[in-house]
């Protein structure tokens, strides 16, 4: 007949071993995932590089765009205000004045 016979801190390194054993199967896994990720990140990387080169390069000319169209518009409001607005309220002032003259000769003519 055969015999097994083994102390308790023996069943405990086994099955600390066990563990480490699948540990480490899973963790081998896991890196092979994370290389595999970190490649497709490399790779779309280097597929869209030429695209975000075109992009860095053309920042100059979109902010001169930019500015250009701010000092249109600048200069289109400036415009209104100056060939408009002004002369409008200039006439309004000249309006009220008059209103104002001719209230002022009623209320004389009234007393």
């Amino acid at each position: 007949m055969i015999s097994v016979s083994f102390q308790l801190w023996e069943l405990a390194i086994f099955i600390v071993a066990v563990a480490v054993v699948f540990a480490v199967i899973y963790l081998v896994k896991f890196l092979k995932s994370l290389s595999k990720a970190a490649d497709d990140v490399d790779a779309l990387l280097q597929y869209n590089r030429a695209n975000i080169d075109k992009i860095v390069d053309n920042t100059n000319d979109i902010t001169d765009s930019t500015k250009n169209v701010m000092n249109d518009a600048e200069t289109a409001v400036s415009r209104v205000s100056n060939e408009l607005v002004d002369p409008v309220l200039d006439t309004t002032g000249k309006a009220i004045k008059v209103v104002s003259n001719v209230v002022k000769a009623a209320s004389v003519v009234a007393k």
